[in-house]
């Protein structure tokens, strides 16, 4: 809401109290799970960061073309 910044001159500010409520947000959102159709099991969003990150390494690498994580939902 407009509460949660403070106005400057030329910019927005977000307080203290906005901001740690965004990062709490954030991070249930990180925990929340999914099916992974590939591993045919539950893992969390973060999780799901790990091993996109994991899949790019090994192309950066030459190792293995990278395909991205598609939603299917």
């Amino acid at each position: 809401t407009e509460d949660s910044f403070t106005k400057e001159l030329n910019y927005l500010h977000l307080k203290k109290d906005a901001s740690k409520l965004i990062v709490s947000e954030f991070e249930n959102k990180m925990k929340h799970t999914i099916m992974h159709k590939e591993l045919g099991k539950q893992v969390s969003y973060q999780y799901l960061m790990r091993l996109e990150a994991y899949k790019l390494t090994k192309h950066l690498l030459g190792e293995k073309e990278y395909e991205g994580f598609r939603i299917w939902w």
